[in-house]
């Protein structure tokens, strides 16, 4: 007896299911992706003057093989279609070389890379982005022994609705934020100061130290005599100098203690800037207002001085004083503030930064910047 219409109907439903699902599985499989390193379209200083480097990459993720997962149906689990760690190591060294540092295996200077960070993942909706992050360890070694180490990282992030393609978008995005971090390590100013002056700066920077974010202990050292005498100035040149030069302007662009220190650190005997420590007071300047509305006295600035150095005594504003967290301040509406002096603050930190004078023959002055309270309560 041949099967009726609705039994042949059942069973083409049954066959388009199997094969809807056959489908799924091969769906559950792994996603390939390549990674490849560019070239940045911005020029690329070329701070290595033929320097030898001894390049070493290390991945120290738990699961080597892998660089992601697709959560889509089923999780898809995301591999390079190379070692990340060949990747990463063929995209350091042509920026390095670049950078007109010569690579070799028997060089005294160590450049170690360590994978940290290396993943790319998205979801299955509408309204999800695809997700790709990059964080690398950079030492740089002197006979095997660390000078100085920086975390250098990169993150990409884009809706996955720009393309159907989500593995070619995924690829694109974790090469470009690869690309990006070598691009950024490369170029780092501080990484190559360390590079071209290894041994001048192993006196001053603590080796078990990363460079950012720098230490406040390690940074900051008592001046022997109060702002009067000064540290003897950096005699820099060519590419040393260009390299102090763009640090000093970051410093000043960011304008916080963190980015003054960290040049501090550096360069630490340089004219441009100095760094008192020691028991801060802050005493308010007075003035007196007679026949106005107000019969008290008018707070129009604040006083600052050290008992560890007798000749700092600099004045500042209210405001910044109050930004700064070294005097009481309240504010009341309409303009007005309740403002009241702080005990003497111990362990606390003044950065002044050497003003131009507009004749070579005028006093050299330097002003304050920025003032971390340490024990201020």
């Amino acid at each position: 007896m041949s099967p009726g219409p609705e039994h042949m109907f059942a069973r083409v439903q049954w066959l388009l299911w199997i094969a809807f699902a056959s489908t799924l599985l091969v769906g559950c499989g792994t996603i390939r992706i390549p990674v490849k390193y560019e070239h940045p379209a911005s020029h690329q200083p070329e701070f290595g003057a033929g320097k030898p480097v001894h390049l070493q990459v290390m991945d120290l993720r738990v699961v080597t093989n892998s660089i992601g997962e697709a959560l889509e149906i089923q999780k898809r689990r995301i591999e390079p279609l190379q070692p990340v760690s060949r990747t990463v190591d063929e995209a350091f060294r042509a920026a390095l070389s670049r950078a007109n540092y010569v690579l070799s295996d028997t060089a005294d200077l160590g450049y170690r890379v360590k994978i940290l960070q290396f993943e790319v993942k998205w979801e299955a909706k509408f309204s999800s982005t695809i997700k790709s992050s990059v964080n690398f360890e950079i030492a740089v070694l002197k006979d095997g022994q660390t000078v100085g180490s920086k975390v250098i990282g990169e993150t990409r992030v884009t809706p996955q609705r720009l393309s159907d393609n989500w593995p070619s978008v995924a690829s694109a995005l974790l090469s470009s934020a690869m690309s990006e971090a070598v691009y950024k390590a490369a170029k780092d100013t501080t990484l190559n100061l360390l590079l071209r002056r290894p041994d001048a700066l192993a006196a001053t920077a603590d080796p078990a130290t990363t460079l950012s974010p720098p230490r406040r202990e390690a940074a900051v050292q008592p001046e022997k005599d109060a702002g009067v005498v000064e540290s003897p100035p950096l005699a820099l040149t060519g590419a040393d100098a260009e390299l102090e030069e763009r640090q000093w302007n970051q410093a000043l662009l960011k304008n916080t203690a963190q980015a003054y220190f960290e040049y501090y650190k550096t360069y630490t005997n340089s004219g441009r800037m100095k760094v008192l420590t020691g028991t801060l007071t802050a005493q308010m300047g007075m003035e007196l207002n007679f026949g106005g509305r107000s019969d008290g006295p008018n707070v129009k600035k604040v006083i600052l001085s050290m008992d560890q150095h007798p000749g700092f005594r600099q004045e500042i504003s209210v405001e910044e004083a109050a930004r700064w967290k070294i005097i009481n301040y309240e504010p009341l509406g309409n303009g007005a503030a309740k403002i009241g002096t702080k005990d003497p603050m111990p362990n606390a930190t003044v950065i002044l930064v050497k003003q131009r004078s507009a004749t070579a023959a005028a006093k050299t002055e330097f002003k304050v910047v920025t003032v971390e309270a340490g024990g201020a309560k």
